[in-house]
This record gives C-alpha cells, sequence and structure tokens, in this order.
C-alpha cells in the first residue's frame, strides 16, 4: 500500500458531504483510501473508483472550467483564441472523455480518466443526452466570450493573472483548509478572485460563504487587505456576474463556522490524531432521495433507489 498518511482537513465540498449522509462521507474519505495501489483489496479498489465517478451535470462542469483554465492563461499572454477553435476543442475533449466512460477504460486511471456515474450503474443515456451535455458546455463557452471579466484578460497589460485554480490549502489556526479560486488577478493596487460557476444560481448564503473563504485564502497567500480584495461569482450557465468584498468582520463569522464544523468531523473518529474512521460509525443516511444521486450506492445497497 501506499506509504503516506490520510491526514485530515477541511473544505467546504467535505462540509457538504458530511451534512449530506455521514455514510457517503466515510467511504469518499476513508473507505477509499489507498484504493489505487495495484496491492489494495479488490472492494477497496471498487470504493476507489465509485469515488472518482461523476455525474453528467458535474462532467460539464468539470469540463468547462478545464477550458475556460485554457482560454484564461492564453488571453493572458497572446490575442484571444477564436471562439471556433475553443467550441472545437471542447467538443473534442468531450467526445473522448464519453468514449472513455462508455468503454469502461477509465477503470484503468479512476482518478485521471472520466468516468460517468451514468454509464457507471447501467442508466439509460443515448446520443441525444450526450448532445444535450455538449450544447450546455459551449453555451457556457460562447458566454464566457461575451463576459466583460474575462475581456479584461485578453491584452491588458496593467493585470497580472496570479493564479488560475491553483490547488492549495491556508492554515486556520492548525488546520489545514483547502480553497481553490478559479481565477486570481492583480491590477496594481487590487486583487481580485473569480469563480466560474456553470449550473443553477447557488444560494445568496452558500455563495458568500465560499468567496469568503477564497477572501482569507488570498488574503494569506498575497498579503493584501480584505478591503481590496473583490470576489465575483460569474455564471456562465446564467450569464450573470455577482461581485462583493468582505470585512474582518465577515471572515471572522467563516473561520468560526469552519472551526465547528472541522469539529463536527473530528468528533467522529475513533483516533482524531490519525485520522482513523470506523464505518459503523458513519450511518446511512435516511433521506433515501440522496441515495439515486450518490456515488456509492452501490457500495450501501441502495443502488436501486
Amino acid at each position: 500500500m501506499a506509504d503516506f498518511k490520510n491526514e485530515f482537513s477541511w473544505s467546504k465540498s467535505r462540509a457538504e458531504k458530511f451534512n449530506k449522509c455521514l455514510r457517503s462521507y466515510y467511504l469518499h474519505y476513508y473507505g477509499s483510501w489507498g484504493g489505487w495501489d495495484w496491492e489494495a483489496k479488490p472492494e477497496h479498489k471498487e470504493i476507489y473508483v465509485m469515488k472518482n465517478l461523476q455525474s453528467i451535470p458535474l462532467w460539464v462542469g468539470s469540463i468547462v472550467h478545464e477550458t475556460v483554465e485554457w482560454l484564461t492563461k492564453l488571453a493572458a499572454t497572446r490575442d484571444p483564441v477564436p471562439i471556433d477553435q475553443a467550441l472545437d476543442r471542447l467538443r473534442k475533449n468531450m467526445d473522448m472523455d464519453w468514449w472513455t466512460s462508455e468503454s469502461g477504460n477509465f477503470r484503468d486511471q479512476p482518478n485521471k480518466m472520466v468516468g460517468l456515474m451514468e454509464h457507471y450503474y447501467g442508466e439509460p443515456i443515448d446520443q441525444e443526452t450526450f448532445e444535450t451535455a455538449v450544447t450546455q458546455s459551449q453555451d457556457c463557452i460562447q458566454n464566457l466570450y461575451q463576459n466583460s471579466v474575462y475581456q479584461q484578460f485578453a491584452g491588458n497589460q496593467n493585470l497580472k493573472i496570479l493564479a488560475t485554480e491553483p490547488y492549495d490549502s491556508m492554515n486556520m489556526n492548525g488546520l489545514k483548509v483547502w480553497a481553490v479560486p478559479d481565477v486570481v488577478t492583480w491590477d496594481g493596487t487590487n486583487l481580485h478572485l473569480i469563480d466560474w460557476k456553470t449550473g443553477k444560481a447557488m444560494g445568496g448564503d452558500e455563495i458568500n460563504f465560499q468567496l469568503s473563504i477564497y477572501t482569507a485564502y488570498c488574503s494569506i497567500k498575497w498579503e493584501v487587505l480584505f478591503e481590496k480584495i473583490t470576489a465575483s461569482e460569474v455564471n456562465l450557465f446564467l450569464n450573470q456576474v455577482k461581485t462583493r468584498t468582505f470585512t474582518v468582520e465577515d471572515i471572522q463569522e467563516t473561520k468560526q463556522a469552519i472551526s465547528v464544523s472541522a469539529s463536527k468531523m473530528l468528533d467522529m473518529l475513533v483516533d482524531p490524531e490519525n485520522n482513523i474512521a470506523r464505518e459503523d460509525d458513519f450511518p446511512m443516511t435516511e433521506i433515501l432521495n440522496f441515495c439515486g444521486y450518490c456515488n456509492f450506492k452501490r457500495a450501501c445497497g441502495r443502488e436501486q433507489n
């Protein structure tokens, strides 16, 4: 087995899993651990495969984010990529992902290849379903080209892109907290962080919580005062932009919420210091409707829900 430790950390997505179903949370962060190793038990390998599955809506979001990241990096250094070229690249990548998933080849590297839940569970999906996903993805890219936030990147010598989707974390009183803003820019005076969205609008409290986490991260990472940081939610599906700033009090409230959430997670462990969990301590949800959209429904014996 791999010789590295499953260390505890906090993220917004981890908290959402914890609040939705404790068994799914356990399987994602503990039951799947080590499933990538060729010496792992078959059941651990299968849980690891399940962990990496994506639903079609999540896949659309992922492929759009990858395309936007590619376009953003290029826009800062050269003339913008023609939209037809961007749409063609997107289509080819989606064709490859679909084939990889449908053929089952994703099992060879489930953390690097796309495996769709719908294919894995044998759900009825046809070419029309695929074309609908392609259309939604392409609509998001077309909206990107018309978006004022994205247009600022192109050929703007005064705007420096500090990071695009940095997989990074910050330390909050000894707790590792993950934060991955999609784009962070600096104009010489102010820092601007951007979070691309590709689906329905999130609730105000939820998106504000996420953007406040990113603001705290950016303030620590680049040593910038909160009042000099602007955070934007750019919904490419709805073609909407919402922008706000956060105060010291806002960030303190966010830190407190993270601390409370992390404490609840740690309280469930048999050995918090070593991040060791026991499956029986993490019961399955009683809300069976959740199971139909869960990666792990086969592991829980709830595949028919």
